[in-house]
């Protein structure tokens, strides 16, 4: 009978000791973050394409060129103001923005224009906000009004 009691008395401290169900509790990793404080050096200065791009721009009225320039730009900005003033009247154009080259020879180009013609015949202006991807040679009229548009051409430039 004392075995018997021992085993009883063991087999009862084993079932109160154990614990129904799992007691690991959920593992929870937290990874090591490194913070830094402090500020962040500013830049050098725009970044290069690492090539020459020719950015094209030119107005025209119906079918005729009237002001045109051309842009060799080597980091993303560009901006170019030209007007012309004859007997017959004025004309002018202001554009300027971003390009972000992209793959397959397109370039990306965000900008802002503003256009104004007079003279013989209605005034006409406009001022656009807008984008446009251009493919390399191929010409893309941005904003048109009437017979007045700004278009833009893009060519990568073969560095001598």
């Amino acid at each position: 009978m004392k075995p018997l009691a021992a085993i009883l008395v063991c087999l009862v401290l084993v079932t109160l000791g154990a614990p129904a169900g799992s007691q690991q509790r959920p593992v929870i990793v937290r990874p090591e973050v490194p913070i830094t404080t402090g500020s962040v050096p500013p830049a050098v200065g725009p970044e290069s394409f690492g090539t020459t791009l020719l950015l094209r721009f030119w107005t025209a009225k119906g079918d005729a060129e009237v002001l045109a320039i051309e842009l060799r730009c080597a980091t993303p900005e560009f901006r170019a103001v030209l007007s012309r003033a004859t007997d017959e009247g004025s004309d002018s154009f202001h554009v300027e923005g971003v390009i972000q080259p992209l793959r397959d020879r397109q370039v990306l180009i965000v900008f802002e224009s503003a256009v104004a013609s007079s003279g013989k015949g209605p005034d006409l202006s406009f001022a656009s906000r807008g984008s446009a991807i251009l493919r390399e040679g191929a010409p893309k009229a941005l904003v048109t009004a009437g017979d007045l548009s700004l278009n833009a051409q893009v060519t990568f430039d073969a560095e001598e």
